[in-house]
């Protein structure tokens, strides 16, 4: 089921409409970038449904041409935000 073009590997071709199928595979990706990165009134909210008992690794595009890329081990974020002079604009807000 694994569509060969896409970036990431778990997305699965097309069954009946457009790729990635938000039916399938790209529908859980998306759930979990939503739990990670949220962009609400131009802040954008790292972690705001992800649950602080989760270890995870992360490089998340948002808006404005900003990344946010780290770490939660142990309850605890470590991040770094590019270009830096976003930083400002993103909120930890873990749960």
């Amino acid at each position: 089921m694994k569509h060969k073009d896409s970036r990431f590997p778990v997305f699965w071709g097309s069954n009946f409409d457009w790729i990635p199928d938000q039916d399938h595979g790209g529908n859980l990706l998306k759930a979990l970038q939503v739990m990670m990165i949220q962009t609400v009134s131009g802040s954008i909210l790292l972690m705001p449904a992800w649950p602080k008992d989760w270890d995870a690794d992360f490089c998340l595009h948002s808006t404005n041409q900003t990344i946010v890329e780290g770490t939660l081990k142990d309850g605890v974020v470590d991040f770094k935000v590019h270009p830096p002079e976003r930083k400002k604009y993103v909120k930890l807000v873990l749960n």
